[in-house]
């Protein structure tokens, strides 16, 4: 987000990449050696990679627009359910327990030895939950 941030995305690399991933990523669920290559041929395809620091502006917009957002979800009627990878380091365990305290009537999933990516890294777990909470609304 620095404006030095354009010269730093020129280092990024897949190792760094990986690195990061393994940071993210639970123990169990970290991508192998091949598909780290496919993460990496696909967020650098047309020199992805290079606008990097252009992507983490949404950070300022979670700022900007809190209320807004926090809003939507308190008071949409919409029902939703939240699967979240409890390992995250980002916006994981403690994300979901924010969740909680802020969104009426939660309805939550927390996996277990899951990161950052909950599709990427536990698909079926993911879907069976979907399947689960679509079939509580059918039933409804």
């Amino acid at each position: 987000m620095s404006p030095i941030g354009k010269w730093i995305s020129l280092f990024f690399n897949q190792k760094k990449l990986t690195q990061n991933f393994n940071r993210i990523f639970a123990p169990d669920t970290r991508p192998t050696p091949s598909e780290m290559n496919d993460f990496w041929r696909v967020l650098s395809y047309n020199n992805g990679n290079k606008v990097f620091h252009l992507l983490i502006r949404y950070m300022e917009e979670r700022r900007t627009y809190r209320a807004r957002w926090v809003g939507g979800l308190q008071q949409t009627k919409i029902p939703l359910r939240l699967i979240d990878g409890l390992f995250d380091p980002i916006s994981g365990k403690h994300m979901l327990e924010r969740y909680k305290v802020l969104v009426p009537n939660p309805d939550t999933i927390g996996l277990e030895n899951c990161g950052h990516f909950p599709l990427i890294e536990m698909p079926e777990a993911v879907y069976r939950y979907y399947i689960d909470f679509r079939q509580k609304l059918n039933s409804a």
